[in-house]
């Protein structure tokens, strides 16, 4: 929802909108990173399952936006094309996140 109302504010220039895009990544990565630490890991939760359900969203998506601001300010690379893996990641690992938490202890994952 952030990105979405910074990229919509009319007349931003480019590196305007790169410059916001990096901040949004460092502080979306900061604030993921510090509430899925791996102190925060069960004994229950095995290693895989809070790796693939935690840690890599809390790395992934914050990279891929902060690297939609880096390549928008350099004009090559992609730009903006970076947020539509970040959107997508976010909402598949949610919606796996959500089934694998539905499946119990059996999943390998949980």
């Amino acid at each position: 929802m952030v990105l979405g109302i910074v990229m919509l504010i009319p007349s931003q220039s480019r590196t305007l909108l790169g410059s916001e895009l990096i901040v949004i990544g460092v502080v979306i990565g900061g604030i993921l990173s510090t509430l899925n630490r791996p102190s925060q890991r069960t004994d229950k939760q095995p290693r895989v399952g809070w790796l693939a359900t935690r840690l890599l969203p809390s790395i992934v998506i914050p990279v891929l936006v902060a690297v939609a601001g880096i390549s928008l300010i350099a004009a090559s690379g992609g730009g903006l094309y970076w947020i539509a893996p970040a959107i997508l990641f976010a909402l598949i690992h949610r919606r796996l996140g959500r089934q694998l938490g539905a499946a119990g202890r059996d999943s390998p994952l949980t």
